[in-house]
Order: C-alpha cells, then structure tokens, then sequence
C-alpha cells in the first residue's frame, strides 16, 4: 500500500498545530521532525535483522516505546533519558544536540499541559498511514521530501535570521545541475561537499542529481541545524554521510593531515556578508598566516565575509574539482579588497559562469542573490565568463518569489549549451570584463530592460515625467502630448541605468504577503506574532490583545475593507501612545525642538523629514516592528533636523547619539514593508 504525500503532509501539519501555541516556528520545528526522523528510523531499523544496519535502536528507545509513555506524569523526562540518550549513545554520527529537550515547561507547558501536547503529537505519528514497515511510499524519497516539505515551510515561518537553515529546493536543483553532476561522470568514491551545509538540503541535491551512493561531507556551524542535517541525510538513505558541526572558516573539520581535504565537487549557501567570518582567524600580513593558504588573492573586508566562503571553496576542490556558491549581487561589482580578489578569480579561468537570480527567493532576505559556478578543468584554456540574468523568471509564492520549472529548465540549457538569448544569456570575453575593470555586474553586459517593458501616456503637461513604482518596478513615462511616442520611449532607454536602480532598491524590499483579516491569520505586532481571532457582534468594533492573539471584534457581515480600517486605526492609536514619549526623550538628547510628527501609510520609506516645517512623518507600518527599531527611525528623522541629508555630519550625529543605528538600519530594511501597489 503506497503512503501518498498528501496525507503524509497532512499528518505532519497537524502535528505542527498541535505544538504551535506560542512557540516560534525555528523552535517547535524541532520537535515536528525528530517525531519523523524517530517513527521512520524505528520503523525501518527497530527490528532489522541486518547485520550492521545503519542506524542502531536500542531496546525501550524506539518509537512503540515513546507510545507506552503516553498519559505519563513525566512524559518528557523519560522521552529524554530511555529514548534520546541510548539512541544517541548507540549511533556515533548523531550527537544529543541534534534533538530537542523534550522535558521544557518553556515550550511545551507544564504538568499536564506538557502531557497532553505530547500524547497527540505522539498520537499523530500512530496512524497506520504512517506506519513505514509495511507501507511503500509512492516515491523513494518521500519521507526526505516530507522533511524538505516542512523544513521550507518551517523557514517561510521563522522570519529573516532563523530561515537561514535552508536553501530554496528550486535553487539547490539549478546548483546541482549547472555544475555538471551525472550518473555518468560519477562513481562511488566521487566526493562532494558544502561547508556551510545548513539542513544538508543542497548537499542532498547534489547526490540525488549524481545517482549513486556518492560520499557526502558537510560543516554546519549551528549545532542544532547540524542536527536537522543528519537526520535529513538519514531520511534521504545517505545515513553514511558525514555531518559535523563547527566554524568551517576558523576550525575547518575535514583535512588531509594539516591541509584542506579536496573534493571532486563543492556547494555551498553561506551566510549572506558574513560580518564575524574572520574572527578567531589568524591572518598575519595580506593573508600569510593562515594555515591552509586560502587567502593568497587577497583578504576580504573585515564586515563583508563573501569572498572568505568563495576563497574557501576554491581551495577545497580538486584540480579538475567544480563547484558553485551562491553570494549577494555585491560581490560582483563591490570595490577595494573585493576588487582584487574579483580580478585575480577572473584571471585564474577558474570562473565558469555567473547566474542573477531573482529578488525574494531566500529565506532570511529578500536581497537578489547570484551564483557562482567554479570549474577548474580547462581553467587555463577558458576564454571568457558565461551570464545569466535569471532575475525576471519566477512566481510569486506567498511572501515569497519562487523558480518555476520552466525557469530552472531556462537557466540549465543556457547555461550547458552556452547559448546567447538578447536580453538574458551571453558568453563574455576577457577582454571585455578587462575594459570593465573586472566589474562584473550583470547589466554591463546583458541588457534585460527592453522599450516594451515602459508605459508611455501623453498629457497636457509641460515637461516629462519619468516614474518606478512598487512593488514590481513598473516603469511609467508621462510625456507632453506633443512628444512623438518613439521619442519618448528612446528618452526612457537613456535612463535605463536610473530605472535599473530604483527597480534594484524595490527588488531588496521584501514585502508582506496580503493580510484578509480571517481567523488565524497571523499579524505582528511590535515584532511578535500573533494570531487573529474574528468575534461578530452588535457591538461597537474593536481589537484587543492577549498574550497569543489578536480578537477583532466587528459587526456581522463587515467586508475585509472594514477589518482593515479598524486594524489600521488600532495600529495608530497604539502608535499615538508610544511615538511621543520617544520623541520628548529624543529632541532633549538633541536639542531639537520639532513641530509635530505625522503618521502615514508609506510604500518604500519607513520615515521622511520635512526639515524645513520642522515635522517627521512616521510609516505606520511600524507598528508592526520591535519598538527599538521605532525608536532608530524617530532619531533617524529628528537627527535630519540638525542636517539635512545623509553626509558624514549626519552619520556623527547618530554615532555620537544611537552607537547601534547602522544595526537597527540594517535589520529594519530587511524587514518587510506593507503588500500594497501603486
């Protein structure tokens, strides 16, 4: 009887309900998939007459025995001890961290709050659906897809520093496919792998695109994600595959004695301009002294960690090794120390190609990102550097973009024919990237923007008028109505530069997905989720708040536009309360003297000053933000009443004032604004 993925994902949703409550999806995660990985492997392994199988079930540590703790007044406590500690003390390859405390009132109640949340979970993974000895599943991989099905959902869920875990599946199979893995080039002592693995989602893809047993190796700094990457190789049937956690730039974990282990085939997603990559590194003068020889093309900046990743990757793989990386867009045009590297890296032949990926599509951060596909072989005879812009081909999927299969079938063939589309592939020679100073930003070399994509409308007005509008960078060109449309279109061509960078700075905006005011929708508030709960009475409409959720209380039949009118006002009632306190506290610090402040629905600015009135404005969206990042902004626009603009006065100001401003500017602008279109 074959198990169908959607009741699976069913099953597992539910059990995800039953554990939500208040806890933060990057916690209860957890929780969900270690009840998979523990029902598949007792289901697979507990009574396994093999002679070594490959993972060992201890007697009273299997699944059947977390269902006879059930009703138990010390549930979790024995869950801990007669299930985790002999599981993990039988099997060398996982480690107590991989698996959470299941005996934490914190999270999971207490007395018999704790008892019932872990019967039902415990009572989802009993349906005989799930029982995983009897059943096959209607693919191999269908338990590593149900893990990968909630570990992107688990991300979708755990906001911009906890969904660093995961890398978009669709992005993972370009990866594995652009770097030329096949069944036919691969055996099984090929070997591949990522130093900064996450889940192992990346890794895996590499594997499943080779199509054997290949040797996966892999470094995840966070031990907890470490775990979650064992027990998806476990659950992918690569249970030989070597996770171990660690910093892989300081205390890199797979060596050849004294020097770095070289694979046939290197993936990685590190963490986006890694701002502490080299601390505990010891450098020395121009990168001498570090002990495996990885900086010899230059140090990257202290703040900006890219390059240390891609630097790493290169020097992990084999002469004739291949690889790819994927890194923000900065790292193909950013100056200085990154300049060099960029230029040595071009020189080497060991860069094959560069692929610009939509805005949105990761976890973590709406900035677009690139990928960089390393290939040694031939790097000596290697005549230019094949790119891509990709960044147009997705969907929107929620709050987030997301590759089709048609794009991702885009992006391979090109990139494996090498074959040049106007407008989105082209093989670039090395002495055109040499008269770009080694630039390689994308629009130097393949022009995406075409007259088509700009509206032109004539009117009674004197001069042109030129406009980029959110959410998607729609271009407008308003136009005196004696203007010829050819003229006015070939003006908008001209800006074409302007036009890619306010469509660059929309792109890195991330942006909520659209709120219909139901029940349990989740809403935030000073930076906290929460849910909603719809009450319809005859009585005056309002919303309260408790420590979980939010009741909108509103008159039978209101329409979503009343629900959002109430909403809003909540919001700027709550604003009214906190705003003024913070401005009295902050024009005394100053010694400004402001004349008011207004709040206001805003699509792109979190805040403005009208310095010349004496007044801020104040985007009411930021209610939704932790206060502190309130505050930032209300200093932010106070501070422009002592200067004007952004100049090196206006940053001593907020340095003198408000130490942690570039933190809180950083944070709030990868946050995400309101989802409303012009």
């Amino acid at each position: 009887m074959a198990i169908k993925k959607s009741d699976l994902y069913s099953s597992l949703w539910a059990s995800c309900d039953e554990l939500r409550g208040g806890m933060d999806a990057s916690q209860y995660k957890d929780y969900v998939l270690f009840m998979l990985f523990i029902k598949y492997v007792s289901d697979k392994y507990a009574e396994s007459d093999d002679f070594a199988p490959s993972v060992n079930i201890p007697k009273g540590a299997s699944f059947k025995d977390m269902v006879a703790l059930k009703g138990k007044s010390d549930i979790g406590d024995r869950i801990n001890k007669r299930v985790i500690a002999p599981l993990v003390a039988a099997n060398a390859r996982l480690a107590r961290s991989d698996f959470p405390d299941f005996n934490d009132p914190n999270k999971l109640g207490e007395g018999d709050a704790m008892v019932k949340r872990l019967d039902n979970l415990i009572g989802i993974f009993q349906n005989p659906a799930l029982d995983f000895s009897r059943n096959r599943a209607e693919h191999d991989d269908i338990l590593g897809d149900a893990y990968e099905y909630l570990m992107r959902h688990f991300a979708t869920e755990s906001g911009k520093s906890k969904g660093q875990f995961y890398t978009p599946s669709e992005v993972s199979r370009v990866i594995a496919q652009v770097i030329g893995i096949t069944p036919q080039n691969t055996k099984a002592a090929t070997t591949a792998y990522d130093p900064t693995c996450g889940s192992g989602s990346l890794l895996l893809k590499v594997a499943a695109q080779s199509g054997k047993q290949i040797t996966l190796e892999g470094q995840e700094r966070d031990v907890t994600t470490a775990g979650l990457a064992r027990m998806n190789m476990i659950l992918h049937d690569f249970p030989g595959a070597n996770i171990i956690s660690g910093n892989t730039l300081v205390e890199p974990k797979f060596k050849e004695g004294e020097q770095l282990r070289t694979y046939d085939y290197v993936v990685a997603n590190p963490p986006f301009s890694d701002k502490t990559w080299s601390t505990g590194l010891v450098l020395g003068e121009n990168g001498a002294s570090d002990k495996y020889s990885r900086f010899g093309w230059g140090v990257p900046p202290a703040k900006q960690g890219d390059y240390a990743y891609l630097l790493h990757i290169v020097r992990s793989l084999k002469a004739k090794g291949k690889g790819a990386c994927i890194l923000p867009h900065g790292v193909l045009f950013r100056g200085n120390a990154e300049a060099v590297i960029r230029e040595q890296l071009v020189r080497s032949g060991y860069l094959k190609g560069i692929i610009g990926l939509p805005a949105n599509l990761f976890y973590g951060t709406g900035i677009p990102a690139c990928i960089l596909v390393i290939d040694k072989e031939n790097a000596a005879a290697r005549k230019g550097v094949f790119l891509i812009d990709a960044s147009k081909g997705f969907i929107k999927d929620g709050n987030k973009n997301r590759l089709r299969e048609q794009d991702i079938h885009k992006i391979v063939d090109a990139f494996h024919n090498q074959i040049e589309i106007r407008g989105y592939s082209r093989l670039v020679d090395l002495d055109e990237i040499k008269r770009h100073e080694f630039n390689l930003n994308l629009p130097r070399y393949v022009d995406g923007a075409e007259a088509e994509d700009i509206e032109v409308t004539r009117k009674k007005i004197k001069n042109v008028h030129l406009s980029v509008y959110p959410p998607d960078g729609r271009v407008t060109l308003t136009a005196p109505k004696a203007t010829r449309l050819e003229v006015a279109r070939a003006y908008a061509i001209s800006k074409l530069g302007w036009i890619r960078e306010q469509q660059r700075k929309l792109e890195r905006q991330a942006r909520e997905s659209p709120r219909n005011f139901i029940e349990r929708e989740s809403h935030y508030l000073w930076g906290r989720r929460y849910l909603m709960t719809i009450v319809e009475k005859e009585v005056k409409p309002g919303v309260s708040i408790d420590h979980k959720r939010i009741t909108l209380t509103v008159r039978p039949g209101s329409d979503e536009d009343k629900r959002k009118r109430i909403v809003h006002e909540w919001h700027k009632k709550l604003l009214h309360e906190a705003v003024p306190p913070l401005m009295q506290k902050w024009q005394h610090r100053l010694n400004v003297n402001p004349t008011g402040y207004f709040l206001q629905r805003m699509k792109t600015k979190w805040g403005s000053c009208n310095h010349i009135a004496g007044n801020i404005r104040l985007n009411t969206e930021l209610v939704k933000k932790p206060k502190d990042l309130l505050e930032y902004v209300i200093v932010h626009e106070l501070a422009h009443l002592l200067e004007p603009t952004h100049s090196e006065r206006f940053a001593a100001i907020l340095d003198e004032h408000f130490a942690t401003w570039r933190e809180a500017r950083v944070e709030l602008n990868e946050l995400p604004l309101a989802a409303e279109a012009w």
